[in-house]
């Protein structure tokens, strides 16, 4: 095979088999607690005010969601501190919703943000 032909084989995009191997290996509390939550956001310039004044109301979401820059185009993997605060909420909320008192720390001790993707547009991740 030609270099040529090499280059086209190669993903263009080096997150794309991640992502693809997480649609395939779905996470489930009982049967697959150690798979994959692929999730994206789409970049929505027109209902930022909105959907920030929205997101903003509880904790999570403060820490998550206090800059507008989150919402758009970023890091592949999403900003550190919206993917720490999606790892919170995903373990007090998804995995472990009956302990209301499951602190910040805790929480990010069950769910590590390093495997959290939080990508914007449906274009990044394709």
């Amino acid at each position: 095979l030609s270099s040529r032909g090499e280059a086209l084989l190669t993903p263009t995009l080096p997150y794309l088999l991640g992502f693809l191997r997480a649609l395939q290996d779905h996470a489930d509390v009982c049967t697959n607690p150690s798979g994959c939550i692929p999730l994206c956001v789409a970049e929505n310039k027109l209902v930022i005010d909105l959907l920030s004044q929205r997101l903003v109301q509880s904790e999570t979401a403060v820490r998550a969601f206090h800059d507008a820059s989150v919402f758009c185009y970023n890091n592949f993997l999403g900003l550190p501190s919206a993917r720490a605060s999606l790892a919170y909420f995903i373990a007090k909320h998804i995995m472990y919703p009956e302990q209301r008192n499951l602190s910040y720390n805790d929480a990010l001790q069950i769910v590590d943000p390093e495997f959290v993707a939080f990508g914007s547009g449906g274009s990044s991740l394709l």
